[in-house]
């Protein structure tokens, strides 16, 4: 499992467009999965890039987003 900061910079990387390894792709989704903010059975766009992803899952869950990161 990712920490705190390492997530944070992982994120940061992907939303900047730089392409991090499958792996800790995998493990930003499942820190996003253990925060409610993604469904356990949310299932990657292949056709998409990792940032479009996570934008992807930022649309659909935003209010989730907003809650957790801005206080509620």
């Amino acid at each position: 499992m990712l920490t705190k900061l390492e997530f944070i910079i992982l994120f940061e990387k992907v939303i900047d467009g730089i392409t991090v390894s499958d792996k800790k792709f995998t493990q930003i989704i499942d820190i996003l999965k253990c925060q409610n903010l993604v469904p356990f059975d949310y299932k990657l766009d292949d056709e998409l890039t990792q940032a479009q992803n996570i934008l992807k899952i930022i649309q659909n869950h935003s209010i989730k987003f907003y809650e957790l990161y801005l206080g509620q």
